[in-house]
């Protein structure tokens, strides 16, 4: 039994480790897989299918020389414990025939005792089957657990005002960066006031900051130094949910899910056939989504456009 016990652990702890760094490399492997085929066109421009493909190998014979070894590893514990199962079996029957001979035991008695441990043993054998199955999956358990605990930064105040009436926004000295190590700031002390029924833009180049100013007002992120202001009521005394349920955003890249037309239109809520169609001509998509066969129960794929 000790010798099982200890052969199972030693196991245990190797395998664990090798399995997490195993899941790191299939992480690697699976962005190198996304990468190539979103950039898919790029690649081909420039090219480096070849080089693409020699990265994906490096990363796939990583994993497989790890996996191998793993699988070698766990497949010892059935030898091991089958080892210990032959090995009190010979000891049963030795110690037994000389206590027949002395005449200290029965044969009766000798065919209970290998009964009784050949039924423990094989139950532990069984055992080990599916110890090996938990080792395997306990370091998915553990990934799967770290996503599902992660601390949620932005939360509601305990009081927090749960209804949008008007819609006067103001920056004032807003600074943000996304790092908090970085030394640069993405904004930098800026001021900005939009009044209600007011229509503004806000032009600059790639990475200026356009897009941190928006996700600053959903409340995706908080910024470092400044206010953000709703009403001249600080962002955060909102709810999340009143606030995003009070802004809409067209992202510049626009991301379908699997399904149908509707299921995308309806994401955002439960609205009834009118708001939908209101929604749709608002949109300007009546033209494009009536041509459609099957029209709002068109099916589309994820990222479709």
């Amino acid at each position: 039994m000790p010798v099982i016990i200890g052969g199972i652990l030693l196991v245990y702890r190797f395998v664990i480790g090798n399995y997490k760094k195993l899941f790191k490399q299939y992480d690697q492997l699976n962005n190198l897989a996304k990468e190539s085929i979103a950039g898919a066109r790029v690649v081909k421009s420039y090219h480096q299918q070849d080089n693409e493909i020699q990265k994906f190998n490096r990363v796939a014979g990583f994993i497989y020389k790890n996996f191998t070894k793993i699988e070698r590893i766990t497949a010892l514990i059935s030898p091991i414990v089958l080892f210990c199962i032959y090995a009190l079996a010979i000891a049963i029957a030795w110690i037994g025939t000389n206590n027949i001979v002395d005449g200290k035991l029965d044969i009766g008695s000798l065919a209970s005792v290998f009964a009784y441990a050949f039924q423990m043993l094989i139950n532990l054998l069984l055992l080990s089957v599916v110890y090996v199955t938990i080792i395997t999956a306990k370091p998915s358990k553990d990934r799967i657990i770290e996503v599902l605990t992660e601390k949620i930064d932005i939360k509601d105040k305990k009081y927090a005002i749960d209804t949008v009436s008007d819609y006067e926004v103001e920056y004032k000295d807003v600074s943000f960066k996304y790092v908090d190590t970085n030394p640069h700031h993405n904004l930098e002390k800026i001021n900005i006031k939009i009044k209600k029924g007011q229509t503004i833009g806000i032009i600059g180049s790639t990475g200026s900051g356009k897009t941190s100013i928006v996700n600053l007002l959903t409340r995706l992120y908080e910024c470092n130094e400044g206010q953000v202001l709703l009403n001249n009521i600080q962002l955060n005394n909102y709810s999340i949910k009143a606030l995003r349920d009070a802004i809409a955003i067209v992202p510049q890249k626009s991301i379908l899910y699997s399904g149908t037309i509707k299921d995308n239109i309806l994401m955002g809520g439960n609205y009834s056939d009118e708001e939908v169609e209101k929604a749709i001509t608002q949109a300007q998509a009546a033209e494009f989504i009536n041509k459609l066969p099957n029209k709002l129960d068109s099916i589309v794929e994820q990222k479709w456009n």
